[in-house]
C-alpha cells in the first residue's frame, strides 16, 4: 500500500514538472516570435542573441530571420500544444 502511494506521488510530481517545462517552452517561443516580428517590422532581419561584434557562438546567434524561421517556431508551438493536450486528457 505504501509503495502505491509513493508511485502516485511520483507520477503527480512528473506531471507537474512536465507542465512547468511545457509552459516555459511556450513562453520562450512566444517571446522569440515577438522578437522576430518586431525586428522584421523594423525593416531588418531579427538578430537572435544580440551579439554585435567579436566571436559569435551558439546556434542562430547573429543570423537574420527568414520566413521559414517563423514557420518553424509556430510549428514547434503547435507540437507542444498538441502534446500538452494529450497530457491533460490523461487526467
Amino acid at each position: 500500500m505504501k509503495v502505491d502511494a509513493l508511485v502516485g506521488q511520483l507520477h503527480d510530481t512528473l506531471d507537474y514538472l512536465s507542465h512547468v517545462k511545457i509552459t516555459h517552452t511556450i513562453h520562450r517561443n512566444l517571446l522569440l516570435l515577438s522578437l522576430m516580428k518586431s525586428s522584421a517590422e523594423a525593416g531588418h532581419g531579427a538578430k537572435v542573441g544580440g551579439a554585435s561584434g567579436g566571436k559569435q557562438g551558439g546556434a542562430g546567434v547573429g543570423k537574420s530571420s527568414k520566413p521559414q524561421d517563423f514557420v518553424r517556431v509556430y510549428d514547434i508551438l503547435l507540437q507542444v500544444r498538441i502534446f500538452w493536450r494529450a497530457q491533460c486528457e490523461g487526467f
